[in-house]
């Protein structure tokens, strides 16, 4: 289990190379799709990650009023596949400037809640009748194949490449 000073950073550093990363493309190619050589652009990966730190923000306002997160009955309905497909679909229509505000904005909150809890509640049960704590739930909605917490770290290795692609640099 990461500590709060520990999940901050990983969050801090992986959100900060997105956004350099985003920076560094041209205007035109931030709506572009064709990233990792599919059919999202990195407007869209901004959508994708703001939107586990939505569900994230949601889930500890849940475990605070005793309830579960709305995200474990969407995971159990739709699955990650499906949670993807509709929260793509829900910001896909959105400017990338109204994007990358309410990423950056999302972030913010996100790190604010997490600063805000006292370390004894990071380390307590999520709800009273779960096992695990808030720290490895929170870890796990905003995880990824790296690790908890690593969701951006899943996207950085396609990001990079779509930006050598589209502005001719090398590593």
């Amino acid at each position: 289990m990461l500590t709060r000073r520990g999940a901050i950073e990983v969050l801090e550093r992986e959100h900060a190379k997105v956004l350099e990363l985003v920076r560094r493309l041209p205007p035109e190619a931030r709506t572009r799709t064709g990233l990792g050589g599919g059919d999202w652009s990195p407007k869209d990966l901004l959508g994708h990650l703001e939107s586990w730190e939505e569900h994230a923000l949601a889930a500890l306002e849940h475990w605070e009023q005793g309830e579960p997160p709305p995200i474990e009955a969407a995971l159990a309905g739709e699955g990650v596949d499906g949670v993807n497909a509709r929260t793509l679909t829900e910001k896909s229509g959105l400017p990338f400037d109204a994007v990358m505000r309410s990423f950056r904005d999302t972030h913010r909150a996100m790190m604010a809640k997490i600063r805000e809890l006292s370390d004894e509640r990071w380390k307590t049960r999520a709800l009273p009748t779960n096992r695990r704590a808030v720290a490895t739930r929170l870890g796990s909605i905003l995880g990824g194949p790296g690790g908890p917490f690593r969701h951006a770290q899943a996207h950085l290795a396609e990001l990079e490449a779509f930006v050598r692609e589209h502005t001719g640099t090398r590593r």
